[in-house]
Parts: C-alpha cells; sequence; structure tokens
C-alpha cells in the first residue's frame, strides 16, 4: 500500500511540476505562463482536483477502487503522452518533452500497480 500511495503521490507531484515547466517555456499567447499567475494557479488546481478521485480511490484496498483509480491514471497519462508527442512537432524544448513522457511512463505504473497491488 505504501507503494501504491507513494507513486500516487510522485504522480501528482510530477503533474504539477510539469505544469510549471509549461508555464515557464510558454508556447504561444493563449498558453500558460508566469505573467497570469492567477490563471496558472487555478490550471494546477483544477488538474489535481481532476487527479484527486484517483489518489482517493487509491487508499482503499478493495479491487474495485484500484482498478477504478487505475483507469482513470491512464486516462491523464495518455493526456500527457499525447501532448508530449504533439509538442514533439511544435516544440523544441527538450525538457519539456522529457517531463510530459515522463509524467506519462509515471502515471502508467502507477495506474499498473494500483490495478494490480491488493
Amino acid at each position: 500500500m505504501k507503494y501504491r500511495i507513494s507513486l500516487l503521490f510522485a504522480s501528482a507531484i510530477l503533474i504539477t511540476l510539469t505544469l510549471l515547466l509549461t508555464a515557464h517555456y510558454s508556447i504561444g499567447p493563449n498558453a500558460i505562463s508566469f505573467n497570469e499567475p492567477y490563471e496558472l494557479m487555478i490550471n494546477i488546481a483544477f488538474t489535481l482536483l481532476l487527479f484527486l478521485p484517483a489518489l482517493i480511490l487509491g487508499v482503499f484496498k478493495y479491487t474495485a477502487t484500484g482498478i477504478l483509480s487505475g483507469i482513470w491514471q491512464l486516462c491523464f497519462a495518455f493526456i500527457f503522452i499525447m501532448g508530449g508527442l504533439v509538442l514533439t512537432f511544435i516544440s523544441p524544448i527538450i525538457l519539456l518533452l522529457f517531463m510530459l513522457f515522463l509524467t506519462g511512463i509515471i502515471l502508467v505504473i502507477s495506474s499498473i500497480v494500483s490495478m494490480t497491488t491488493r
């Protein structure tokens, strides 16, 4: 259980760091940036609020909650990996691409652990 919860918190931290890195290397005028801190904080809060069900469901020891948590994390992993693939063609920033793919990989590993560990 400690491994499952620690992977969930690591995923949440990586999601936040990826959003902050995305704000640092803002691609265009409509992207999040540090110039508008209120919108950045709303974006981080909204993303973590969407990830909260995976955290809550990951705490329980039941198989159904683990599967639901894993599916929810796979949805997030799909978003981050597809975002990384899209930014591969748009942005030359290697650090941002690395963080997107690292976050996606950690989310996939965390979802597998959440679905299999009981």
